[in-house]
């Protein structure tokens, strides 16, 4: 629900908005947040910005150049035009991390970094091997900050397996990057320059509001280095220009990522033949943790080659990959004529191997 939704008690079942027409009207509520914006007093207890107008505009213009990347393989000329105006916006655009989307957690008893609520509690969250394979291979210095030393942990294991590996594998982020009041950033410089790189690269755009960027590599390469000094890990000029993440050359993160003595993931790889697949590896990687935006990415681009497990038990979906949520059960029973309405107009019906608009 969107047009119909947040309305109380004036309509308890609301219509489910086509996705396509969800894009398009927060196109248009972004832009009209840009303008209301009248150079009045901050905004008090804007606990993101400290009521810091310049640095929403900026947030704003930054959502709609990657909501326009999530659309452009569904609607390319929408996307386009939406990622060329919102890229030259006067406002700008997050390009430096002093104007990243940030949630500091003060810490204490109520507000506390998610991942240190997770270890205080828990031990059984792992940083996959998946993931640190393409770090290792491509001598990723993020790996630091990722995750802890010790082994990473194999992808889609069954749980008598899991339960024999041992117990000291790496923890999702180093100890330092997950206390209780560590910052949790929601939009970073990182994935701003990297979709800048993605509209240069597509021919969307020749230039940047103020000229700041006029190449793709130039954007590609300040993403890198944006990311490089958010986790505040070294050796970025090295690496930029290195054999697996050079903008022009670059191979990837290397075949069978992932690969295990249990065998759980087959032939993935995240080589890298084109500019587009060096973007948009960089991506995923600069994403971490945020596995939902991982996800979506990866959905949008096929980068990098995941596989699913060969344990899979989605056997109706032929072991594929999950590619969208299912409705919950709240839903269907607060909602079902708009729920079912929603559902016809999915081919394959409600379930998890169907894909939505834009994944195409």
């Amino acid at each position: 629900p969107y047009s119909e939704s947040l309305k109380g008690a004036g309509n308890f079942t609301p219509t489910f908005d086509k996705q396509e027409d969800i894009y398009k009207k927060m196109f248009v509520d972004l832009k009209a947040a840009i303008a209301g914006f009248d150079g009045g007093l901050p905004v008090r207890g804007d606990v993101m910005f400290g009521g810091d107008q310049a640095k929403w505009k900026k947030l704003a213009n930054t959502l709609r150049m990657q909501m326009a990347l999530r659309i452009s393989n569904a609607s390319p000329a929408t996307a386009s035009a939406e990622f060329a105006a919102a890229a030259n916006d006067p406002a700008g655009f997050i390009a430096a991390n002093a104007d990243n989307f940030v949630l500091a957690y003060p810490g204490g008893a109520a507000y506390r970094h998610p991942w240190f609520d997770i270890y205080n509690g828990r031990s059984d969250y792992a940083l996959s091997k998946t993931l640190a394979d393409i770090l290792s291979n491509m001598n990723d210095a993020r790996r630091t900050a990722y995750g802890s030393s010790g082994s990473p942990f194999p992808y889609g294991l069954k749980r008598e397996q899991a339960t024999t590996l041992p117990t000291n594998y790496a923890t999702v982020l180093a100890a330092d990057k997950r206390t209780e009041n560590s910052p949790v950033v929601v939009v970073s410089a990182a994935s701003s320059l990297l979709a800048v790189a993605e509209g240069f690269q597509r021919n969307w755009i020749t230039t940047t509001a103020g000229s700041v960027f006029t190449s793709a590599k130039g954007a590609y390469d300040a993403a890198i280095t944006a990311s490089f000094a958010q986790w505040g890990v070294s050796g970025v000029a090295a690496y930029t220009t290195g054999a697996s993440a050079d903008y022009n050359t670059g191979t990837g993160g290397g075949t069978n990522i992932g690969a295990n003595s249990f065998g759980s993931i087959v032939l993935a790889s995240a080589n890298t033949t084109t500019n587009l697949e060096r973007i948009a590896l960089q991506r995923y990687i600069a994403l971490f943790p945020d596995g939902i935006q991982a996800w979506s990415e990866w959905r949008r681009t096929g980068v990098p080659n995941l596989k699913p497990t060969i344990f899979a038990t989605n056997p109706a979906a032929g072991g594929q990959i999950p590619t969208r949520y299912v409705y919950g059960t709240n839903e269907y029973s607060l909602n079902p004529t708009k729920v079912a309405e929603a559902v016809s107009r999915l081919p394959l019906g409600d379930v998890m191997n169907e894909k939505v608009w834009w994944d195409k």
